[in-house]
């Protein structure tokens, strides 16, 4: 794997510093409300790479179930911590 370059580090280790600066501090649960919608796109990323190596009929249609169901989970949670944060 490729070393990372000094520009990604350097925006690793700013954009955190600059939430905490800016008092942007989701709720505690944030995570597990996002959770549910990541684990679903992850599943349909792994569907495409399933995709692009072999021929199976079913892999299409899983993708695209993957990737809508964890669209419609990430969005429910994103509207989750945003009420919540209010």
């Amino acid at each position: 794997m490729p070393r990372p370059s000094a520009l990604l580090r350097l925006i690793d280790f700013a954009v955190p510093c600059l939430l905490v600066l800016g008092g942007v501090q989701p709720p505690w649960y944030s995570a597990w409300a996002l959770m549910p919608g990541a684990f679903l796109l992850a599943g349909a990323a792994a569907m495409c790479i399933i995709g692009a190596l072999v021929e199976f009929s079913a892999v299409m249609p899983a993708l695209w179930i993957l990737l809508l169901a964890g669209m419609v989970a990430w969005i429910a949670g994103l509207l989750v911590v945003r009420k919540a944060s209010r």
